[in-house]
């Protein structure tokens, strides 16, 4: 009878275990079905990182993800349960972090402790910058394609020591993560310009079209700008196309900086940049028109001696909701017959089209065709 309890006890230790097993993989799938849910790179962090935290019951995480894929830096870019803020952090091909994941030699496919690799560390910036983070364990974000990122976790909210099991469960968990920031990171490629950070062309005539058939579906305001930045070609002649690169980068910047989440700026070809306005009248639009080009007019745009200053013309228009065949071309065509008409008028101010800015633009034209 011992020897049946004893195997019968073993049996149900098995059974337990491989139950508890079970368990885990229904919640990595319930975690992936989350995860990919988005394909935003802010909400998928924050998505992770929550997700993590409710897993895993610790009391704080920070993830890093990719920002450079030339120079391999990664960027913190949220943390939740940390008492103190800090300052934005950088994982670089230089930090030791980085090193110990991805040697030339090897690349360490595992969770690690802190306090394992914490000795190791001998540059007190790194070390500080990490310790701020009151980490517990270092999980690599391994993709497909490579590395893109870190998790850095807490303590458990117990108090007790993290074991082999929850080690490898944390890393699959990080390995479904990696893959979703790399979706992330493929999709981003597909609708972003590179160079400037914003929304590419292709991507802003598609959600143009999805903005003006919303706006007709429930008569809402929906507004356009678009922009050009002033003698953009004698501004390239006379200080190179680096520099230029450097002025595009700049103004982007700035216009992205200038606008709501829920705006839609992009590159939309050479030094023209376009801005989709959900939900805004074209006077409201006028106001964010206005506050893009002081900025613009009064930064200081870095690589020479001594800075250099640029301009900007602008257009603005609303969709004419009295035109139901008003279609996305006739809409960039008004945004762009204002800008024209703010270039032809002294440049570095913004128009607001109106179909008396098109009989002017008429006369202007003749004008000139007379004095030919």
């Amino acid at each position: 009878m011992d020897d049946v309890a004893k195997h019968f006890g073993d049996f149900s230790a098995f059974f337990d275990q491989y139950e508890r097993k079970i368990m885990k993989l229904r919640n990595l799938l319930e975690i992936v079905k989350i995860i990919n849910s988005t394909l935003e790179e802010a909400k998928l962090v924050q998505t992770i990182l929550y997700s993590c935290q409710g897993q895993f019951l610790i009391q704080n995480a920070t993830i890093f993800v990719l920002e450079d894929a030339d120079n391999f830096i990664f960027r913190d870019k949220l943390s939740i349960g940390l008492e103190k803020e800090y300052f934005g952090i950088t994982i670089s091909k230089n930090s030791y972090i980085f090193k110990i994941f991805n040697s030339d030699s090897n690349r360490l496919r595992a969770a690690v402790f802190f306090n394992s690799i914490k000795n190791s560390i001998e540059d007190p910036i790194e070390l500080a910058n990490i310790e701020q983070l009151n980490p517990e364990i270092i999980s690599p974000l391994w993709g497909k394609n490579g590395l893109y990122g870190f998790l850095i976790l807490g303590k458990k909210l117990d108090g007790e020591k993290f074991n082999n099991d929850e080690i490898t469960y944390i890393y699959q968990f990080a390995e479904l993560s990696a893959i979703s920031i790399e979706n992330a990171k493929l999709f981003e490629m597909a609708i972003m310009d590179r160079m400037t950070k914003l929304y590419n062309h292709q991507y802003f005539k598609n959600r143009l079209i999805e903005e003006i058939e919303r706006c007709k579906r429930y008569n809402s305001k929906l507004s356009l700008m678009m922009f050009d930045i002033d003698h953009f070609k004698s501004f390239n002649d006379t200080y190179g196309h680096q520099q230029g690169d450097i002025v595009l980068k700049e103004t982007a910047k700035i216009i992205k900086e200038s606008v709501r989440g829920s705006d839609i700026p992009a590159r939309y070809g050479g030094e023209e940049f376009g801005v989709i306005l959900p939900e805004t009248s074209i006077d409201d639009a006028f106001i964010v028109a206005e506050k893009i080009r002081k900025r613009i007019e009064k930064h200081p745009y870095p690589g020479q001696d001594k800075p250099l200053f640029v301009t900007i013309s602008c257009g603005v228009a609303e969709f004419p909701k009295d035109k139901k065949d008003f279609t996305l071309t006739d809409f960039v065509e008004i945004a762009d017959i204002a800008l024209y008409y703010s270039k032809r008028s002294g440049r570095n101010r913004a128009t607001l089209y109106s179909d008396d800015i098109n009989k002017k633009l008429d006369k202007m034209r003749e004008e000139k065709e007379e004095g030919h």
